[in-house]
């Protein structure tokens, strides 16, 4: 049995800068274990007082899909052996037996990253998430877009992140694709505003794993008007609803994504199966997109590429 690899979509800086390694440990000196032994991350962790292994390998790799770290251990410690067929192995003859212990209290996942990715899971989970499918001028949202999206989080290609300190002050979440991270305020304190902002990241996730090129604009229309669809679903809705009603409290811009998202729902209701295609004929897109452009938290990145790399 071949061990599987898979190269991490972004770059990995080994060994870490920051925070600084407390030590550097090599396993094995000369072709010989270091100890006398055989060793493994397991090992290496215990030694040093790391309780979670994961805690280990993540600072060297910051990664833990098992393919991806094979990967790593390939490329900077240039591990060969499998004990397993699956997993490379650390040996006493890898040219570079080295890794880097992390400061004393580093934690690589936290109890609200698991919040994190379980609310993530829960929302893509629901039935709503497959009622509906659009087509805009830049991408298709269905539910494979979103299929996809969980595939990564399962298989942890797709990093989640309950630790909200590179959110902006008003935002519930954000996908980051930078690094490929998913970030969910307070994971722990579920709301339906919550669910539909988890939903609306998704999509710009699922766009980037779909390495679809397009402004980020374009993206915001996708997020604002699926985030919309999965509201009205999950609210049960009718589709009679006027966004734009006396009474109505929305933004604008969602009042325009709702209006966009009820013709999608309309057409799903009407028993057609294929993406609704929302094109610019009644200016519905038009006004998402200017409302999109004006506002404070959009405007100063609607021009630019929405992340398009995958994952």
């Amino acid at each position: 049995m071949a061990v599987k690899i898979r190269k991490p979509a972004k770059p990995i800086s080994f060994p870490l800068k920051f925070p600084k390694a407390r030590a550097s440990y090599s396993y094995a000196v000369a072709g010989k274990w270091a100890k006398g032994t055989a060793e493994n991350w397991g090992s290496i962790a215990t030694d040093h007082g790391i309780a979670n292994v994961w805690d280990l390998i993540m600072y060297n790799f910051q990664c833990r899909n098992p393919e991806e770290v094979n990967w790593c251990m390939q490329e900077f410690l240039k591990c060969t052996k499998s004990n397993d067929g699956k997993n490379f192995s650390f040996s006493p003859g890898d040219a570079n037996p080295t890794v880097h212990i992390p400061p004393v209290g580093f934690t690589a996942v936290t109890s609200d990253d698991v919040a994190a990715r379980d609310l993530i899971l829960k929302i893509l989970s629901l039935p709503e998430v497959k009622q509906f499918a659009f087509q805009t001028p830049s991408a298709t949202v269905s539910a494979k877009l979103f299929a996809d999206v969980v595939t990564h989080l399962t298989s942890h290609t797709i990093l989640c992140s309950g630790n909200s300190a590179g959110l902006p002050a008003t935002a519930l979440g954000r996908w980051f694709g930078s690094g490929n991270i998913f970030v969910i305020r307070e994971p722990g304190k579920r709301s339906k505003l919550k669910d539909g902002i988890v939903l609306h990241e998704a999509t710009h996730a699922g766009l980037d794993v779909a390495k679809k090129k397009m402004l980020t604009l374009e993206a915001e229309v996708c997020g604002y008007v699926a985030e919309a669809a999965f509201s009205l679903l999950v609210n049960k809705v009718p589709l009679t609803f006027n966004p734009f009603a006396l009474g109505v409290k929305m933004s604008p811009i969602r009042q325009w994504a709702s209006a966009l998202a009820l013709e999608v729902l309309q057409h799903r209701a009407a028993g057609k199966s294929s993406p609704y295609v929302i094109a610019n004929t009644n200016g519905k897109l038009s006004m998402l997109r200017i409302f999109i452009r004006a506002d404070p938290v959009h405007k100063a990145e609607a021009e630019t590429d929405h992340p398009d790399d995958g994952v």
